[in-house]
């Protein structure tokens, strides 16, 4: 059983984080069980959709409301 991996990310747009998170996700698919929550969906979202990757839409993810997006996850 390959361990389980959460990454939390709050935009799905093109960027540094986002390209990161999919390289590692990526690459490490194989070895590991990847589930990818995201504030919105785009780019990174269906890249992984593409990839097989569980992704988790949760709208109410927002960098500012942490307090709201800590309440939404929990």
């Amino acid at each position: 059983m390959k361990p389980k991996v959460i990454i939390i990310i709050t935009r799905s747009e093109i960027g540094g984080a986002q390209k990161y998170v999919l390289s590692v996700v990526s690459t490490l698919k194989h070895q590991y069980s990847f589930e990818v929550i995201v504030g919105t969906g785009g780019y990174l979202s269906s890249a992984l959709e593409e990839h097989s990757i569980n992704v988790h839409i949760v709208p109410q993810i927002d960098s500012k409301n942490i307090i709201g997006a800590v309440y939404r996850l929990y």
